[in-house]
């Protein structure tokens, strides 16, 4: 059971893999909640997500545009699902 609102995008990452046959980029973690609409929204507690995702060992994170430190990841910013899973595309 997933509650938690800042894993909608990781949700629909591995939906857009799923349904492609692409992987996600290697070392990727994805952060944010999605709206009805497709937008993808910031959620509470960034600069400790970043922190967790960089101990587990990701390199860069698909993420809204944040002012919160990124803790030495990549961020990539996405403002909705269709630009974080563009990769999917490819």
């Amino acid at each position: 059971r997933v509650d938690d609102p800042a894993c909608d995008l990781a949700v629909a990452a591995a939906l857009a893999s799923a349904s492609s046959g692409t992987c996600a980029p290697e070392g990727a973690v994805f952060i944010g909640e999605v709206s009805l609409t497709g937008q993808v929204r910031s959620v509470v507690g960034m600069r400790q997500r970043f922190a967790a995702a960089r101990a587990a060992g990701c390199t860069h994170a698909f993420a809204p545009p944040s002012d919160e430190a990124s803790d030495g990841l990549q961020v990539v910013p996405v403002r909705s699902v269709a630009e974080a899973v563009s990769w999917s595309h490819a």
